[in-house]
């Protein structure tokens, strides 16, 4: 059997090959410094949060406004002027609901402190 050699773009296999073994001794090298481990501990394994880098879309503000208008409009047709007032007149019916609970004046808060005897 005759091997050829290989090549990945422009970099032979033997290039990749030691590529791999350079790799593989930085990682030693890497895993081995404390400080290291300190550093990947800290912002890595223990990090209590995440950055999440987003690219926006340059319609998509467009494209929102447009679906709502739709939408407004599918549901104001599908209503008619009577829907639309039986709607307004139950949307206030449930603001006063969702806020009768709601007492009038403050209620005393009892006194946590422990008692010393």
């Amino acid at each position: 059997m005759v091997e050829l050699p290989v090549y990945v773009g422009s970099v032979s296999a033997e290039e990749l090959d030691n590529f791999d073994e350079k790799l593989v001794a930085s990682s030693k090298r890497i895993a081995s410094d404390a400080r290291n481990g300190d550093i990947l501990r800290q912002h890595i394994i223990d990090c209590p949060y995440i950055t999440v880098v987003g690219k926006p879309f340059a319609t998509l503000a467009e494209k929102l406004e447009k679906h709502e208008k739709a939408r407004l409009a599918a549901r104001w047709e599908a209503l008619g002027a009577d829907g639309l007032a039986n709607a307004e007149r139950e949307l206030e019916a449930a603001k006063l609901n969702s806020i009768s609970w709601i007492p009038a004046r403050r209620v005393q808060e009892p006194d946590d402190t422990p008692l010393v005897v």
